[in-house]
């Protein structure tokens, strides 16, 4: 797991040869930048408006999700959010994992850090997150999601 500003993503550029493009991306948005999915070559995800941020979803806790043909890259545009961290080896699966939508729930104490305007944090697929936690400062958050392939 990386957590880093937009403007130092220079130096994890060579960590994957996708991450270039994806860091050029996420540096042409704008909190006026419209919400809605795209992809571009190796590059997709999308662009979330802003909405309230929580820790929980259909009323029962978040948990940690991880996966394991893609490697996340969450950016907030505007607001922030709290995001889960953690090592997903170190949690329970809560369920078996879905091979068509790529991903794994787990179970644990949810450790937090806080993404401000600017902010980046990637997952690899040993890094478990949980993304829109609840901020206690900021109740709403524009954010992007990047996903590349392993």
């Amino acid at each position: 797991m990386i957590i880093d500003k937009l403007k130092y993503s220079e130096k994890y550029e060579s960590v994957h040869k996708d991450f270039k493009a994806a860091f050029d991306f996420l540096k042409t948005l704008t909190p006026d930048t419209p919400a809605g999915e795209f992809n571009d070559g190796n590059i997709r995800g999308f662009i979330g408006g802003m909405g309230p941020t929580s820790d929980e979803i259909e009323g029962k806790p978040k948990k940690y999700e991880a996966h394991r043909k893609a490697i996340d890259i969450h950016f907030v545009i505007d607001g922030a959010e709290d995001i889960g961290v953690g090592i997903i080896d170190n949690y329970p699966a809560t369920c078996e994992y879905n091979e068509e939508g790529d991903y794994q729930f787990f179970g644990g104490h949810i450790n937090r850090v806080e993404l401000k305007p600017g902010d980046f944090l990637i997952a690899f697929p040993e890094d478990g997150h949980v993304p829109a936690m609840q901020n206690a400062d900021v109740k709403q958050v524009k954010r992007a999601i990047v996903k590349i392939d392993v």
